[in-house]
């Protein structure tokens, strides 16, 4: 079926709706939920394929596959564009429509114990095509290849005082980031929050 994962801080998976810049510091931290069904009507953010969850206690692991076919622009077998309007109107919209397949293969293991969350993922994604090179600077971080690996370390702590809460995340291109944040409830009505952010280009 159709389903949307949101884990860790969000910087390897998180589809659907979010909270995005606002005046209330305490957005900054955001509460991931592994697999959840995809109702929206737009229909490429989601994952299109099986899941497996199994767990005890403690634990939980989940696994899934996804595969779908994309709106893209293909010139000479490489992939110049991926769109994610989903309108199919003009004829442009048209030739392009669903011409590119894109396969994800994915694991999540989460650990909870009392005020304490910790998880990792890992996740395999293969193209039909390979992304096109380019000489235009501002392209130079494009994708390259037709596959990608991403491997995601997160954890989140809380009590009555303090929340932490981070994410590294790292791709087979050498590609980084991390993302760290703390919040001090310094009393009923007065609270201390950071956050430190590091993405690569």
């Amino acid at each position: 079926g159709d389903v949307y994962k949101r884990q860790g801080q969000g910087l390897l998976y998180w589809n659907g709706w979010s909270l995005g810049k606002s005046n209330y510091i305490h957005s900054l931290e955001k509460k991931g939920y592994p697999l959840l069904p995809y109702t929206s009507a737009n229909e490429t953010n989601a994952l299109q394929g099986v899941s497996v969850k199994i767990g005890k206690n403690h634990w939980e692991l989940i696994s899934f596959y996804s595969n779908q076919n994309k709106d893209a622009r293909i010139q000479n077998d490489q992939i110049q564009t991926i769109y994610k309007t989903g309108l199919h109107q003009k004829p442009s919209e048209i030739a392009r429509k669903k011409t590119l397949n894109e396969q994800i293969l994915g694991s999540n293991f989460q650990f909870r114990y009392h005020n304490l969350k910790v998880g990792s993922t890992f996740s395999w994604h293969h193209y039909q095509y390979s992304f096109a090179p380019s000489t235009e600077l501002y392209k130079q971080e494009n994708l390259k290849g037709k596959d990608l690996q991403n491997i995601s370390l997160y954890y989140q702590y809380e009590n009555q005082k303090i929340l932490l809460f981070a994410e590294y995340v790292k791709q087979s291109h050498q590609k980084k980031a991390f993302i760290q944040g703390v919040t001090l409830k310094i009393n009923p009505i007065v609270s201390y929050t950071a956050l430190y952010r590091n993405y690569q280009n």
